[in-house]
């Protein structure tokens, strides 16, 4: 997520006191001959058509869980693999709304404005923490069906989670200053290019 300085020294603060924390917890259990597996929250995690017939929803999430994940975001193509995850454990699944309902739309949808009413009527029938994983470069962020996406997040107070070059995370960010974003990995961006977007 793109954080402004303040909240990104406090979050660092914060971590540093539980890094210290779960070190003493870590060391005291050694002691003990205890393992401490550490708690994980998987941001990115897809459950697409190609996967429903081998791999049930109560069987993806006991792999999950069997290795250590406590809670998942979900976005899927389409989104009925996200509700069928979410079904099965709305404890476990934050669930996401990707705007593809199908495979290989990841570089038209955004020229596609019957995304729009899709998302809507998702919007009004389930409950989302986020909207995405999306896809989406530069000026694209402009472009009128990602607009009423940011519009879309912004009613609904959600996380966009972007798949995304560091221009178009700017792009977003001047349409919604207040928006919160999840990076999906980092844009595959160079590390210097990353340091720089986190710093503002």
């Amino acid at each position: 997520m793109i954080l402004n300085k303040f909240k990104l020294h406090s979050i660092l603060l914060l971590c540093t006191l539980l890094f210290f924390a779960l070190s003493i917890w870590t060391a005291v259990a050694q002691a003990e001959n205890q393992t401490v597996p550490l708690p994980v929250f998987d941001g990115h995690i897809h459950y697409s058509h190609d996967v429903w017939d081998a791999i049930s929803p109560q069987d993806a999430i006991r792999r999950l869980r069997e290795v250590g994940v406590k809670r998942a975001m979900v976005s899927s193509s389409s989104d009925e693999g996200t509700q069928r995850l979410y079904q099965a454990d709305p404890a476990f699944v934050v669930p996401s709304l990707r705007p593809y309902r199908k495979r290989g739309t990841i570089e038209t949808w955004m020229h596609d404005e019957t995304v729009i009413p899709y998302l809507k009527e998702r919007l009004k029938k389930y409950r989302y923490a986020a909207i995405g994983e999306l896809h989406i470069d530069g000026e694209q962020a402009y472009l009128p069906v990602m607009r009423e996406i940011i519009r879309l997040a912004k009613k609904y107070q959600l996380v966009l989670h972007v798949h995304s070059d560091a221009h178009a995370i700017k792009f977003i960010f001047e349409q919604y200053p207040e928006a919160t974003i999840l990076w999906a990995h980092a844009g595959f961006d160079y590390a210097v290019v990353v340091g720089k977007m986190m710093d503002k």
